[in-house]
C-alpha cells in the first residue's frame, strides 16, 4: 500500500488568479498553432438548399454481433456500415467486409493486448491530510483586497485500490476497482462590516466511496461508475444578511469586470488603461481628520484572552512611544493597518482573538480611551484639556466628546471619521452661509463655517461647539441678505428635551418692501448621547474626576458637552403629487407658482411657526389645475398638527373633484403640504372614454368635448364627489369616437351627425370598484340600422402607488389584446378569421392590421359575435397565404406555419425554414401582462427554435399528409428518404395529421400529442413488367431514362380484345401497371375499376382484380412450331387454363410459365413490338428480348408503420416500412429517434457515421439527518430554521439520458423568533414529534413527503434543453403563518418601502404609452434565452392546513413592510386548501414563462379556495373548523371510540368559543384608546402557554379589566394632561369615560375566552402539538459575530428568558457551573447586562443567589481559599483552593448576598466583595476572563451611539399609518 501524509494544506485563490488561468487557457490553442476561427459552420446557416433534407435510418446493432466482427479485424465503423446496409444480416454484412472493408493494420495488437506495470506492485493508495483550506480572495476593483471565503476540510482520507497491470493509459489501473473518502467539511465567509469571519457551512461529516465495474465486453472505457455519498451529519448551511450582500456585491464587481475584460469593442478602448493599472497594496483603514485641530493616533491590538482587559490596556498605552503617533491635520485622510508582520493577517481567523484598537490624542485634550474600529458604528470618547503644571494660573480642565464614526467605503475598506458631536445639516435648496459666534466679556469672536451645499452635513470643530450660530441663505437673484437675529443654541435642548423647534428670520439687506424677509425652519436635536450624570460616572471610572467635583463641573463645564444635530428645514413645503401641472397661491401673500409633477415649492416668505416677535398665524392656500375655474380654498393652522383635508375644486361644466391635501409636521417646525388625487385613471386603449360615478348622471370631472372624440393622454384625476351614490365607477366610449382610429380604414358616415342622427350610441359598461384588483369590461356601441353593435375588450388594473404616492390607487385602462411584431424584418398583417375570406373587398381589408419590426398595436376584434380567431400572414409577400386562426385570450406558446405560393422572389434563404421549404414558421407567445393579453411573433431560427412537428420519411415510398380538418390544398408531400418540418395549419384544430402514400386510396390518422401512438398504412404496389433490364439494374442505375425504358403495355386490338406490345415507360398509367398474386398470376390493373373502398387485407379471392395475363389463343396446338411464339393477351382466370395464367420471373432473367421452355419474349426491342409466348434454348445467355423483370411502381413492401416518436422538444412523426423495422433498424423500446441528416450531421466521415459505446455513471447520495439552512438577520437574530430530513438523491447518467430523482421523507420550517408563536410554521400533516438532532430514524412513513423526479436528454443546441418527464409531488402539509415572522422575511429579503427612485416610475407609468411598458417588461434577450421542454411537467401537492396569525403591535420597520404589501391579513386557523396540479404536455418555453405561468394557476387556485379560507377565519369562530371536528369525532364513534368522539367535539366548540370571544375582546381593547392597558393585556395572554397559563391569564385579564374600570377616570385626565397640557386633559376625560365602560366588559370577555382556551388545550392531543427541531440560536456572542451552533448556548438562552421573564434586550453570553461534585449545583449566567449566580439547576428567579449589574462591577479577581476561611475544607480536582472574588459597588437599593462578603471602599464610596467557590481554577479563570470582557462590552456599548433612521422619513411612515 502506498501512503501519502499530508499534516497541512492551504491554498488562497484571487479574482486575479483565476482571470489569469483562464487567459492561460485561452491563449493554449493559439500557441500550439490552432485557430479556432472558421473551423465549423453552422450547418444550418450554410445551408443554401430549400428541399427537403435527405436523412438515412440510423441502424442500431447488437453490441454482441458488432464486437465479434470486430474481433476479426474489421474497424467498428466499417462493421456498423456493413451491418446497417444490410439490415442486421450477419451472413451478408461479412460478405460486404470481405469485398469492402480493409483489415486494420494493428488488428493482431488489439485481439492481444500489451499489458503494462507499475514500476513497484501497489494494491492501494491512501491520501491522509489532517487539513486543507481554500481561501477565496475578492481584489477585483483597485480598493478591495479582502477575504471571501474560506473552505475546510478537516481529517481528509482517500483511499484507491489499484491493479499493477493496466492497458494503455494510467488511468486504465483504476478501471474494475473500488475507492473511499472520510472528511469533515466547513466554510466561513467574511464579514467585512464586522471585519471577522462567520460560519455559512457548519462542520459536516461525510463518506464517499466508489467503484468500476466493466461491461460483460471487458471493455473498461465502456464500464459503469457507481458513486455513493453518505452523510450522519444534517447538512447546516446558515445564511446571514451579511452573506447576502457580499454575494450580491462580490458577483456585480466581478460580473462588471468580467463583461468589460471579455467584450472586444470595450477591452480595446480600455486597453491603454489597463496597462497603465498598476496594483497597490491594499489598505483596509483610513482616518479622516474632520475635527477642525491637529490629531495624533497610534494602533494597538488588545487581546481577548487576558484575564483582566483594564490592566492590559493600561500596560498598552503606557507602551507607546513618540515614534508609535502619526499625526493628522485637519481635513486630512491617511490610511493605516494592524499587520505586524509580512504576512496577510487578513486571511486569518485573528479577529475571534484580538480587537483592532486605535488611540486618538486630539489638540490639547488628553489621549482619548482606545476605540475598536474593526466593526461598523458610531462610538464616542471624552477626556478633558490638559492641565499646565508650569502655568501660575489655575484652569478648570475644559472636556470634550469625540466623535468616531467607522464606515465602509468603496468594497472593503473602512473610514474611520473624527469628529465632534455637533452636527448641521441642510434640507433646503439653496446653499446656507454659517456664522459662529462666542460672546467673551466685552469681545465676540466671529468664525465663518464654509457654505452647506443643499442636503450636505457639516461638523461644527471642536474648540467652536460651545459657540452660536447664525445664519444667512446664498442667493444671487433676490439680492443679499443678513445674517438671522435670532442666535441658535444647542445648550437649549438639554435634559429630556429631544427636540427643539425654531423659526429664523434673514433680514434682506435691500430697502424696506422691494424684497421680503427669509425664513428658516430649525429643528436642534439631542442624540441618543448618555446624560451627564452617566458621562461623569465613565469619567470617575477613568479616574479624570472625583466625586466632589460633580456640581462645579455639571454647572460650568456642561457647555462644553454637545450631542446634538442642527437640522435646516424650509417653514412650508408645498408638494404636488398629482400626475399634471399644479398651480398655487398663499392667500394675501405673493407667493405663487406652478409645480411639476413630482415636484415640490419651498417658500421661504411665509411660515406657521411662531419666531421671537410674532404670532403664528394660518395659511390660506388655494390650488388650480388644467380645465378648472375655481377651488375652495383651504385654511391651515398653525395649532393643528398632522391631519388630512379635502379640497374641492370646480371645472367648467360645475363638476367638483375632490383632492386629498395632507398636512404633515416634519420636526415640529417645518410644515409639507402634499396636494394628491384619490385616483388616476391612465387610459392606454387608443380609445376615447368617458368615465363616471356609478349611480350619477353627470361625468366626472375635467371631460370635455374633445375627450369624447379622443384618447386624452393625461392621467384622468378621478373622485368619489357624491356620497349619496355606490362608490363605484363605470365608464363607457366617447360619443364622437372616430371609427377610422379604431379600424384602420375611414369609415364614412359613422356617428357623422350630418346625417341627421348618430348611427351609433354607447352605453355605460358594468360598474366596477376602483379600490384593488383587476376585471375585464365591453364596452358596447349600439347601433340602430341593422349593423351588428360593436363592442370592445377593456381590462381595468388596480394598484396603489408607491413611496410618496402610497395614498393614490392609479387604474390602468388597457387594451385586452396588444400585437408585438418583434420579427427581424417582416412587417406582419393581422386580420379576424372571418374576414380573411373576402380579402379583396374593400370592407373586408378595413379589418386588417399591419405592423412593422420593432413595434406593436393595440388590437380589437372587428366582430365579437363571430370566431375569435386571430391569422396572420406576410404583408409585403404577395404569395403567401393567410396562417391558420388561433386564440389569443390564454397563456400559450406555439408555431404558426404561413403557407407559400409557387415563387418566392422576395424571400431570401434565412425567411424560409431549411426542412420547410412550403412555408415559413413563426413563434407565437401569448403572455398577460396585468389584464393585457401581448402576442409576441418573432422569427422561428431554426439554430434557435426547433420545428414543433417533423415528419421523418425513412422509407422508400412518398408520403402525402395534412392536418385533419383543413383542405385538400393543405396536403403536402414528402418524398422518400426526406425530412419535412412542420407546423399546424390550424393551430386551433387538435393535433391530428391524416397520411397516405401517394399514388394511394388508403389513409390512416394519427395523434401527434399521443407519443407512441403507431399505426400501420398499407398501400397497392403494382409493378411494371420492363423489357430489356436484367433485374439487378433499376430505373435509376439504368444508362437511359426512364421514357427510353420499354415494358408490357396493354392496347386494344383491332378486331376486339387487348394485345400486349412494348410502349415507353409513363409513370403511373393505369394500362402499364400490373399486380402478381401469391399463386402466380399477374393480373391487369387497368383492367379493373379503380375501388378506393376497398379494403386494404380483403382476400384476393374476395376482390375485383381484373383480366389476367395470358395467350391470346385458346391453347397450344398440336404439333405448332411456338419459335415465332403466341402473342399474349388478357383472359378471365380460368382455373382450367392454369398452366397458361401462372407466371414466374425466373433467376435468368426470363419470365415464364408453367410450360417447360417457355417464356415471353418481344419481337424486337422498339416501341410497339408485340410481346409473345415462344420457346428459349436454356443453354445459351437471354437474349436481351428476352429478358423480363419486375419493378414497383412505389418502392417498399406495401406497409409502411407509422409511429408518433419525441426528438427533442419536436414531436416526430417517423415513417418506416415494414420490412426496416423488423431489420431492426428502430429501438422498439423508445420513443426517441435519432436520424442523421445530411443537412445537420458534420461529423460523418465517407458515410460512415461514428459511434461510440459511452460509459455509464450513477451516484447516490443518502443524508439521514437531512439539510439545515437557519435564516439569521443583521439584528442579529434567527428568523426561521428549515430541516430535510431523510433526503435520497440519485443521479444515473446513460448515453443518451440523464435520470434525477430526490426524495424527501420530512420537511419543517420552524419559526425561531424568540416570542414566535406558533413554533413550527410548516410540517407534514402526520408529524406528531420535532426532528431532534437525537433522531434516529428517517421517517415513520416509507412514502416521501417531497419527490422530485426528471429525465433528461441531451441537447444538440445550448439554447434549449430537454426533458422527457419532470415531476414534484408534495404531501400533505401543516402550514402556520404568523404575520410578524413573514414580514422579518419580507424585510430579510429586501423587500420593503419603496424609494423614491420608485417615486419617479409612477410618474413615468402614468405618461408611458402600454406599448413602451409592455416593451420594457418584454426585453429582447428573451429571444436568446435558454428555452427548457418537458414532454410532461406535473407539480402536484396534497391538501394542506392553512392558518395565519396577526399581529397587532409591530416595530416601524415592519409597519413599513406591511405598507408596501398593499394588503392585510385576516387570522384564520386549519383552513382546508387543495390546490390542483399544474400539468403540461409538450412545453417549450423560458423559465419566465414557465413560472409565469405556473404563478397564475396558483392565484387562480387560491382564488377558488377563498370560501374555505372565509370559513376559517376568527371572527366567525372557525365554522370549518368546528365541523371538522364533528366529521372526526363522529368517525371516532362510528369506531366504537367513544372517548374520541368527546374530545373531538369539546376541541371544537371551544375553539370556535374562544375564537369568538377573543375577536370580541380585541376589538373593545381598541375602543378603549388606552396603550399602556393594552399593552398589559398582551404581556398576560402572552405568558399563557398551557391550560393553566390561559386560567391564570384570564383571571389576570379579569382584574387587570375591573381596576382599570375603576381608575380610568383618574390615570387618563392625568396622563393627558402631562402630555399635551389642557388639550390633553380634556381628551384624558373622555378617554376615562370610555374605559370605565369598556374596560370591565374587556376583562369579562377575558376570563371567557381564556377559559375557553384552557378547555381547548387540554382536548388537544399530544400528538398535534408540533415541537421545533432545535431550541433557538443564540446568534449573540462575546466576539460580536456569528458562530457555528450550539446546543449548549442555545438551552442557556431559554434558561436566561425563563429567569428574566422573557425580557430579550438582554442577551446571553455564557453558562458555567461552578459547583462540585455530589454538591448543589452552582451556576453562573453572563450576559450582556448582568451577572448571575444561580444555586438549582432550574430558570427560578428565587434561586438567584448573588445578581450584579455590570454598571455597579468594578471587577472580578481569582483568590486562593485560605485555611482561615469557610470552605477551607474543599478541594479543587486539581489540588487549587479557588474563589471568585467580585468588587461590586453599593447601592442604597439593593445589597447582595454573598456567600463570604468583605466591605471596603473605592474612591470614597461603599463597595462589597462577594466570593464565590469554584471547583476548578480552570473555571475559574474562564469565568473571570468572560465576566470581565462581558464588562467590557457592556462599557463600550454605553460609548457607542446608535443610528437611528431618518427622523423625516420615520415620521412621514408613522403618519401614513395613522391615515
Amino acid at each position: 500500500m502506498l501512503e501519502v501524509h499530508v499534516s497541512e494544506l492551504n491554498m488562497r485563490v484571487s479574482y486575479n488568479d483565476i482571470m489569469l488561468f483562464l487567459a492561460i487557457l485561452k491563449s493554449l490553442p493559439t500557441q500550439a498553432g490552432i485557430k479556432g476561427e472558421g473551423m465549423t459552420t453552422s450547418p444550418v446557416s450554410s445551408s443554401k438548399k430549400s428541399s427537403p433534407s435527405r436523412i438515412k435510418a440510423v441502424f442500431k446493432p447488437n453490441e454482441d454481433v458488432v464486437n465479434n466482427l470486430t474481433e476479426l479485424g474489421y474497424s467498428r465503423n466499417d462493421v456498423i456500415h456493413a451491418l446497417g446496409i444490410n439490415n442486421g444480416d450477419v451472413t451478408r454484412a461479412g460478405s460486404w467486409l470481405v469485398d469492402h472493408a480493409t483489415l486494420q493494420p494493428n488488428a493482431k495488437r488489439h485481439m492481444v493486448p500489451i499489458r503494462r506495470r507499475i514500476p513497484f506492485d501497489v494494491a492501494r493508495i491512501s491520501v491522509k491530510v489532517d487539513v486543507a483550506r481554500v481561501c477565496l480572495i475578492d481584489d477585483c476593483a483597485e480598493d478591495c483586497d479582502v477575504p471571501l471565503a474560506e473552505f475546510a476540510v478537516h481529517a481528509l482520507q482517500v483511499r484507491q485500490g489499484v491493479d499493477s497491470k493496466f492497458e494503455r493509459s494510467l488511468k486504465d489501473a483504476i478501471y474494475g476497482q473500488m475507492g473511499s473518502s472520510t472528511f469533515k467539511l466547513t466554510g466561513d465567509y467574511y464579514n467585512r462590516m464586522l471585519s471577522l469571519w462567520e460560519p455559512f457551512l457548519e462542520p459536516w461529516r461525510c463518506n464517499i466511496s466508489w467503484q468500476h465495474e466493466k461491461s460483460r465486453s471487458n471493455q473498461s472505457r465502456s464500464g459503469t461508475w457507481n458513486l455513493k455519498v453518505e452523510a450522519s451529519d444534517r447538512f447546516d448551511v446558515s445564511v446571514t444578511s451579511a452573506l447576502i450582500d457580499t454575494v450580491k456585491k462580490t458577483k456585480s464587481t466581478w460580473q462588471s469586470d468580467y463583461e468589460l475584460s471579455t467584450d472586444g469593442s470595450k477591452a480595446k478602448s480600455s486597453q491603454s488603461a489597463t496597462s497603465k493599472r498598476i496594483r497597490h497594496p491594499f489598505v483596509p483603514y483610513v482616518i479622516r481628520n474632520l475635527t477642525g485641530c491637529p490629531l495624533k493616533f497610534a494602533t494597538q491590538t488588545a487581546a481577548l484572552h487576558e484575564t483582566d482587559i483594564v490592566a492590559s490596556a493600561h500596560r498598552l498605552s503606557s507602551a507607546f512611544s513618540d515614534s508609535d503617533w502619526t499625526e493628522v491635520q485637519p481635513g486630512e485622510d491617511v490610511s493605516f493597518h494592524f499587520a505586524t508582520s509580512h504576512e496577510k493577517q487578513r486571511h486569518k481567523r485573528t479577529g475571534l482573538l484580538k480587537l483592532h484598537q486605535i488611540r486618538v490624542k486630539v489638540g490639547e485634550w488628553k489621549t482619548l480611551q482606545p476605540v475598536t474600529v474593526s466593526r461598523v458604528g458610531v462610538y464616542f470618547r471624552h477626556a478633558f484639556t490638559q492641565i499646565n503644571k508650569s502655568s501660575k494660573v489655575y484652569e478648570s480642565p475644559v472636556p470634550v466628546r469625540v466623535v468616531f464614526s467607522v464606515a465602509l467605503e468603496g468594497s472593503a475598506q473602512k473610514v474611520v471619521t473624527v469628529r465632534s458631536a455637533l452636527a448641521v445639516k441642510s434640507r433646503v435648496k439653496i446653499p446656507i452661509q454659517i456664522q459662529l459666534e462666542k460672546q467673551d466679556g466685552v469681545d465676540t469672536s466671529i468664525m465663518a463655517m464654509p457654505t452647506l451645499d443643499p442636503g450636505e452635513t457639516q461638523y461644527i470643530p471642536l474648540s467652536m461647539t460651545s459657540f452660536a450660530m447664525r445664519l444667512r441663505p446664498r442667493v444671487q437673484k433676490h439680492g443679499s441678505y443678513y445674517y438671522s437675529t435670532t442666535q441658535i443654541r444647542w445648550q437649549t435642548c438639554t435634559g429630556d428635551t429631544k427636540e427643539e423647534p425654531l423659526l429664523v428670520e434673514c433680514k434682506p439687506s435691500q430697502p424696506a418692501g422691494e424684497a421680503m424677509p427669509f425664513h428658516f425652519a430649525v429643528c436642534i436635536q439631542q442624540k441618543g448621547f448618555p446624560s451627564y450624570e452617566e458621562v461623569y460616572e465613565m469619567l470617575a471610572e477613568q479616574g479624570e474626576v472625583m466625586e466632589h467635583e460633580f456640581s462645579e463641573w455639571s454647572t460650568n463645564l456642561l457647555p462644553h458637552l454637545p450631542g446634538h444635530t442642527v437640522i435646516i428645514l424650509p417653514p412650508v413645503v408645498i408638494s404636488n403629487l398629482l400626475p399634471c401641472d399644479l398651480s398655487y397661491y398663499v392667500k394675501n401673500t405673493s407667493v405663487e407658482g406652478t409645480l411639476k409633477p413630482g415636484m415640490d415649492a419651498t417658500p421661504h416668505v411665509v411660515s406657521l411657526l411662531a419666531d421671537e416677535d410674532n404670532q403664528p398665524q394660518s395659511l390660506i392656500i388655494g390650488c388650480l389645475l388644467e380645465n378648472f375655474k375655481s377651488c375652495r380654498e383651504l385654511i391651515v393652522p398653525a395649532t393643528i398638527k398632522n391631519f388630512q383635508m379635502r379640497m374641492l375644486i370646480k371645472d367648467y361644466n360645475d363638476q367638483t373633484l375632490i383632492l386629498n391635501v395632507r398636512i404633515l409636521w416634519r420636526l415640529n417646525c417645518s410644515v409639507k403640504i402634499s396636494v394628491m388625487a384619490g385616483y388616476w385613471i391612465v387610459n392606454t386603449t387608443g380609445l376615447p372614454i368617458i368615465v363616471r360615478q356609478d349611480g350619477c348622471q353627470q361625468i366626472a370631472a375635467g371631460q370635455y368635448d374633445t375627450h369624447e372624440q379622443a384618447r386624452s393622454l393625461q392621467p384622468l384625476l378621478f373622485s368619489y364627489a357624491h356620497r349619496e351614490n355606490t362608490y363605484l365607477c363605470t365608464m363607457r366610449l366617447g360619443k364622437k369616437a372616430q371609427m377610422e382610429t379604431l379600424t384602420g380604414k375611414p369609415r364614412p358616415g359613422w356617428n357623422d351627425d350630418s346625417n341627421g342622427g348618430m348611427r351609433a350610441i354607447p352605453s355605460f359598461c358594468e360598474r366596477f370598484s376602483t379600490d384593488g384588483g383587476s376585471c375585464t369590461r365591453n364596452l358596447k356601441m349600439v347601433t340602430h340600422d341593422g349593423t351588428p353593435n360593436r363592442e370592445f375588450y377593456i381590462g381595468i388594473s388596480v394598484r396603489r402607488g408607491w413611496g410618496r404616492y402610497l395614498h393614490t390607487h392609479i387604474v390602468t385602462v388597457a387594451p385586452r389584446f396588444l400585437l408585438i411584431n418583434r420579427t427581424k424584418s417582416k412587417r406582419l398583417s393581422f386580420a379576424q378569421r372571418h374576414t380573411i375570406s373576402y380579402t379583396t373587398d374593400s370592407a373586408g381589408t378595413n379589418f386588417h392590421l399591419t405592423i412593422v419590426p420593432g413595434s406593436s398595436v393595440v388590437f380589437h376584434w372587428p366582430r365579437v359575435d363571430l370566431d375569435t380567431l386571430l391569422c396572420v400572414r406576410l404583408a409585403d409577400e404577395p404569395s403567401c397565404h393567410w396562417s391558420g386562426g388561433f386564440f389569443i385570450d390564454r397563456t400559450d406558446a406555439f408555431h404558426v406555419a404561413i403557407r407559400l405560393a409557387s415563387g418566392r422572389s422576395g424571400l431570401i434563404h434565412e425567411d424560409v425554414h431549411p426542412l420547410a421549404p412550403h412555408c415559413i414558421f413563426l413563434s407565437v407567445e401569448v403572455t398577460l401582462v396585468n389584464a393585457t393579453y401581448c402576442i409576441s411573433l418573432s422569427d422561428a431560427d431554426p439554430s434557435l427554435v426547433p420545428p414543433p412537428l417533423r415528419i421523418d420519411n425513412v422509407s422508400s415510398a412518398p408520403v402525402i399528409f395534412k392536418q385533419v380538418g383543413t383542405d385538400e390544398g393543405y396536403n403536402t408531400e414528402v418524398p422518400a428518404e426526406t425530412q419535412l418540418a412542420y407546423a399546424c395549419d390550424e393551430p386551433s384544430f387538435p393535433y391530428h395529421l391524416q397520411c397516405s402514400v401517394k399514388g394511394s386510396s388508403q389513409q390512416v390518422t394519427l395523434d401527434m400529442s399521443n407519443i407512441g401512438f403507431e399505426k400501420q398504412l398499407y398501400y397497392e404496389n403494382f409493378i411494371y413488367i420492363t423489357v430489356g433490364l436484367s433485374p439487378h439494374q433499376t430505373f435509376y442505375s439504368s444508362q437511359h431514362n426512364s421514357g427510353d425504358i420499354l415494358v408490357l403495355d396493354v392496347q386494344a386490338a383491332h378486331r376486339g380484345g387487348h394485345v400486349i406490345t412494348l410502349q415507353p415507360l409513363r409513370t403511373g398509367k393505369r394500362s402499364q401497371l400490373w399486380r402478381m398474386t401469391s399463386d402466380g398470376r399477374i393480373f391487369h390493373v387497368g383492367s379493373s375499376p379503380p375501388d378506393k373502398d376497398a379494403p386494404s387485407k380483403a382476400p384476393s379471392s374476395q376482390r375485383n382484380l381484373g383480366l389476367v395475363l395470358d395467350i391470346g389463343e385458346m391453347a397450344f396446338a398440336v404439333g405448332r412450331s411456338l419459335d415465332d411464339g403466341i402473342p399474349l393477351a388478357l383472359k378471365q382466370t380460368d382455373e382450367r387454363r392454369r398452366s397458361t395464367q401462372t407466371w414466374s420471373f425466373g433467376e435468368d432473367g426470363r419470365l415464364h410459365c408453367r410450360h417447360k421452355n417457355l417464356c415471353a419474349r418481344a419481337g424486337d426491342l422498339r416501341v410497339g413490338s408485340v410481346v409473345v409466348l415462344a420457346t428459349f434454348n436454356d443453354q445459351r445467355v437471354p437474349l436481351p428480348n428476352e429478358l423480363c423483370s419486375r419493378h414497383k411502381m412505389i418502392s417498399g413492401s406495401g406497409v409502411l408503420s407509422l409511429k408518433v416518436v419525441r426528438d427533442g422538444p419536436t414531436r416526430v412523426l417517423r415513417v418506416v416500412d415494414i420490412r426496416q423495422k423488423r431489420a431492426g433498424i428502430f429501438s422498439k423500446e423508445s420513443d426517441w429517434t435519432v436520424l442523421e441528416s445530411d443537412k445537420y450531421v458534420t461529423n460523418e466521415r465517407n458515410g460512415e457515421a461514428s459511434v461510440q459505446p459511452g460509459a455509464k455513471f450513477t451516484a447516490s447520495l443518502s443524508m439521514s439527518k437531512g439539510v439545515g439552512i437557519s435564516l439569521v438577520s443583521n439584528t442579529p437574530e434567527e428568523l426561521l430554521y428549515l430541516t430535510m430530513n431523510g433526503v435520497q438523491m440519485e443521479v444515473s447518467v446513460v448515453p443518451g439520458e440523464q435520470i434525477f430523482s430526490l426524495r424527501i421523507q420530512k420537511l419543517q420550517i420552524d419559526n425561531q423568533l424568540l416570542d414566535g408563536h406558533p413554533a413550527v410554521m410548516l410540517c407534514p400533516r402526520n408529524a406528531t414529534t420535532s426532528f431532534t438532532s437525537s433522531s434516529r430514524s428517517d421517517s415513520s412513513s416509507t412514502d416521501p413527503l417531497i419527490s422530485v423526479r426528471a429525465v433528461r436528454q441531451p441537447s444538440s443546441s445550448r439554447l434549449y434543453q430537454i426533458f422527457k418527464s419532470f415531476s414534484i409531488d408534495v404531501g400533505r402539509l401543516t402550514v402556520q403563518i404568523e404575520e410578524r415572522l413573514l414580514l422579518k422575511l419580507l424585510h430579510f429579503v429586501g423587500y420593503g418601502p419603496a424609494s423614491s427612485g420608485r417615486d419617479s416610475e409612477v410618474l413615468d407609468e402614468a405618461k408611458m404609452d402600454l406599448n413602451r411598458a409592455i416593451c420594457n417588461v418584454m426585453d429582447d434577450s428573451v429571444a436568446t434565452a435558454t428555452r427548457f421542454y418537458f414532454d410532461t411537467i406535473r407539480l402536484s401537492a396534497a391538501p394542506m392546513r392553512l392558518s395565519v396569525i396577526t399581529t397587532s403591535r409591530l416595530i416601524p420597520e415592519l409597519k413599513a413592510v406591511k405598507r408596501a404589501l398593499r394588503f392585510s391579513l385576516v387570522q384564520f386557523e386549519r383552513a382546508p386548501v387543495a390546490i390542483q396540479a399544474y400539468a403540461k404536455r409538450h412545453l417549450f418555453e423560458t423559465v419566465a414563462f414557465i413560472l409565469a405561468d405556473f404563478s397564475k394557476h396558483l392565484r387562480d387556485q387560491l382564488k377558488g379556495q377563498a370560501a374555505k379560507i372565509l370559513g376559517s377565519v376568527d371572527f366567525l369562530g372557525n365554522p370549518i373548523g368546528l365541523l371538522t371536528d364533528v366529521r372526526a369525532g363522529m368517525t371516532g364513534l362510528a369506531k366504537g371510540n367513544l372517548p374520541n368522539m368527546v374530545k373531538h367535539i369539546t376541541h371544537g366548540i371551544s375553539d370556535s368559543t374562544a375564537k369568538v370571544v377573543s375577536t370580541l375582546s380585541g376589538g373593545l381593547g381598541e375602543i378603549t384608546m388606552d396603550e399602556d392597558y393594552e399593552d398589559k393585556r398582551r404581556a398576560i395572554q402572552s405568558n399563557a402557554k398551557n391550560a393553566g397559563g390561559h386560567v391564570v391569564a384570564g383571571l389576570q385579564g379579569f382584574m387587570a379589566g375591573m381596576i382599570g374600570g375603576l381608575t380610568s377616570v383618574i390615570t387618563q385626565p392625568v396622563r393627558g394632561a402631562q402630555s399635551d397640557g389642557t388639550r390633553g386633559f380634556i381628551k384624558g376625560i373622555g378617554k376615562g369615560l370610555v374605559g370605565t365602560v369598556t374596560k370591565p366588559v374587556t376583562g369579562v370577555l377575558d376570563l371567557a375566552s381564556e377559559s375557553a382556551s384552557a378547555v381547548r388545550e387540554i382536548s388537544v392531543s399530544s400528538d398535534q402539538v408540533y415541537k421545533r427541531a432545535r431550541p433557538v440560536r443564540c446568534c449573540h456572542t462575546f466576539q460580536g459575530c456569528l458562530q457555528v451552533y450550539s446546543e449548549t448556548q442555545a438551552n442557556g438562552q431559554q434558561f436566561l428568558y425563563a429567569l428574566n421573564r422573557n425580557d430579550f434586550s438582554e442577551h446571553f453570553y455564557s453558562l458555567n457551573k461552578l459547583s462540585f461534585p455530589h454538591h448543589d449545583n452552582m451556576l453562573v449566567l453572563i450576559t450582556s447586562h448582568k451577572v448571575y449566580f444561580v444555586k438549582d439547576s432550574e430558570p427560578d428567579p428565587d434561586h438567584v443567589v448573588l445578581e450584579v449589574e455590570y454598571s455597579n462591577l468594578i471587577n472580578v479577581r481569582i483568590l486562593p481559599v485560605h485555611s482561615d476561611q469557610p470552605h477551607s475544607s474543599i478541594r479543587t480536582h486539581d489540588g487549587d483552593k479557588v474563589l471568585l472574588e467580585l468588587t461590586v459597588k453599593q447601592t442604597s437599593s439593593s445589597a447582595p448576598v454573598s456567600f463570604h462578603a468583605q466591605s471596603s471602599s473605592v474612591n470614597s464610596r461603599p463597595v462589597s466583595k462577594p466570593r464565590v467557590v469554584c471547583h476548578s481554577s480552570t473555571v475559574a479563570e474562564r469565568v473571570c476572563q468572560q465576566v470581565n470582557y462581558a464588562k467590557t462590552i457592556a462599557s463600550e456599548q454605553t460609548e457607542t451611539l446608535d443610528c437611528d433612521p431618518d427622523e423625516e422619513e420615520a415620521e412621514d411612515r408613522s403618519f401614513d399609518l395613522e391615515v
